[in-house]
């Protein structure tokens, strides 16, 4: 205990005189329409007590005897006519610390509860043996404090003020509450939970990680235990895209009694509770079947290639592991790198010996990198020797036919940016080289402001060489041949090209 500031007095004693002048103030708004209220006839016990205000002896001993609540009761109208507190206790709930008043005989939990009616979790206190022995369903939150009885009536308007300071945003359906997607947006699962007779759905775009709301709920309600009245499953709900007839995903999927346990324990966050349920539907499925976002494809493999934006080779690679895939495949972004991560583990040599030698094949497989960048490898490596069957190969290269080889090069394989870079990072040594280097740029159509970095004697070469860059960048077989020799002589330099 302690000696009593004079404004915290003076609050706990307001408490006190609001909840004298009004008895109904200390019950719980009644939200389920029971046919027996647990509450029937507590009401009139509690105006009772508030009849014999002023007779304190008779308070007093109502605070020893009868149901918990009622003493609590009998103790705020005591407190209700002091004037002044000499000493308040204080007491620490986890990281809170609270205040209360000891009078008469009232329970300790009871008299915290009522006189911290401001915070929630604390005020249940008072209400948390009466609503345990009449299987009653009490939560409270900072805008009221409602009783749902049984469960078997969750009014929508009530769950959403009980979920209000969730991460979540809601919007009322015929059942219950649904996170904001509309049906068709959002992710493809969804976890829903059945809180009486209420459904709340939350879709795989907005399960947070780092939030449980069984155990949020808990923290609101006191009565029978979680288990009594919530259930939970997984269904999948995406939009089809193509018409599979009988769908593999029709109908929810209750977790596994050890998903299930955790997630009421405290022990796995929302997401992760999806998730798990998620590939659980999944691995139901007895065929191939592709689900991208919110859409689902059947086994339309073409479909999904072009969804996801591939190119021809990552699209060839995609089709050949995703022919043999055994089962359902779900990604949330819907990209080349997503759905390739998602079946690399079964089926990711399958998709790059799609693409490139077996061999080369299987030394990128066992690389620790991710499936985008080997398969990206592979390409490339396809490309390279796809190039090199269609140019001529050389034996030695003086400096200048190698600089401008490298970049017709780059320029064939992977592109304009490509063979920019190259153009970039290389450092030309001389005159002649110099010119090559603007002349290719030009070529290319990215100069830009790069000009000034170039001598006049060096602009005026390079413009008369743009012309014969072009025809070294768009070449093949001998006309490449030919246009590098004429490239290399036009600008002035007698390196060898063997």
């Amino acid at each position: 205990m302690g000696s009593a500031p004079k404004a915290v007095a003076r609050a706990l004693i307001e408490i006190a005189q609001e909840a004298a002048a009004d008895p109904s103030s200390v019950l719980p708004d009644c939200e389920a329409e029971c046919s027996r209220c647990p509450w029937k006839g507590m009401e009139g016990k509690l105006r009772r007590i508030s009849s014999l205000r002023g007779s304190k002896g008779s308070l007093k001993w109502a605070t020893r005897w009868g149901e918990p609540l009622v003493r609590g009761y009998a103790a705020l109208v005591m407190l209700a006519d002091e004037e002044d507190m000499n000493y308040i206790a204080h007491a620490r709930l986890g990281d809170r610390q609270v205040r209360y008043v000891i009078e008469g005989g009232a329970p300790k939990d009871v008299m915290i509860g009522l006189l911290n009616r401001d915070d929630p979790t604390v005020r249940l206190l008072a209400y948390r043996r009466l609503a345990e022995s009449k299987g009653a369903s009490v939560f409270a939150t900072k805008r009221g404090l409602y009783c749902l009885g049984d469960m078997a009536n969750v009014p929508a308007d009530t769950l959403s003020d009980i979920l209000a300071d969730s991460p979540y945003r809601f919007t009322k359906t015929q059942s219950g509450l649904r996170c904001a997607h509309r049906p068709g947006e959002g992710g493809a699962s969804m976890l829903v939970l059945k809180i009486g007779s209420a459904r709340v759905e939350i879709c795989s775009a907005c399960a947070k990680r780092d939030f449980k709301l069984p155990t949020f709920l808990a923290s609101e309600h006191v009565g029978p235990r979680l288990s009594k009245w919530l259930g939970v499953s997984v269904s999948m709900g995406p939009e089809c895209v193509k018409d599979c007839g009988a769908c593999a995903f029709r109908g929810a999927k209750s977790l596994d009694p050890q998903s299930m346990d955790g997630y009421l324990n405290g022990k796995s966050p929302d997401g992760e509770v999806l998730r798990a349920g998620t590939e659980r539907c999944l691995a139901s499925a007895k065929k191939l079947i592709i689900v991208l976002g919110s859409k689902c494809y059947g086994s339309d493999i073409g479909a999904a290639i072009a969804a996801v934006g591939a190119s021809d080779g990552e699209g060839r690679a995609l089709a050949a592991a995703l022919k043999t895939y055994p089962g359902a495949v779900m990604v949330d972004d819907p990209s080349v790198g997503r759905l390739l991560s998602a079946i690399w583990a079964e089926r990711g040599l399958t998709a790059l010996k799609a693409v490139t030698p077996e061999e080369t094949a299987r030394e990128l497989y066992k690389e620790d990198e991710q499936p985008s960048v080997l398969l990206r490898r592979a390409l490339d490596a396809s490309k390279e020797r796809d190039l090199g069957s269609r140019l001529p190969s050389y034996r030695s290269l003086g400096a200048e036919a190698s600089f401008a080889d490298n970049v017709a090069r780059a320029y064939k394989l992977r592109g304009t940016k490509a063979s920019c870079e190259v153009i970039e990072h290389h450092t030309p040594q001389g005159h002649c080289e110099r010119a090559l280097a603007l002349a290719l740029l030009k070529a290319l159509g990215a100069e830009g402001s790069k000009v000034w970095r170039y001598t006049r004697e060096e602009q005026e070469l390079g413009a008369s060489l743009v012309e014969h860059a072009r025809k070294l960048l768009v070449s093949e077989g001998k006309d490449y041949d030919e246009a590098l020799r004429g490239l290399i002589a036009l600008s002035g330099s007698s390196c060898e090209i063997n």
